[in-house]
């Protein structure tokens, strides 16, 4: 159990990260996108 819940912890988490870079990444690419413009 305890492999289990730290395996499921460790998915969020990188998940969590993962969500995070991508909305900084759209938010710095429509910021870019804006400045061409």
């Amino acid at each position: 159990m305890k492999i289990r819940h730290n395996k499921n912890a460790k998915y969020l988490k990188i998940s969590y990260i993962f969500k995070e870079v991508l909305l900084l990444f759209s938010n710095s690419s429509k910021i870019k996108s804006s400045a061409l413009l």
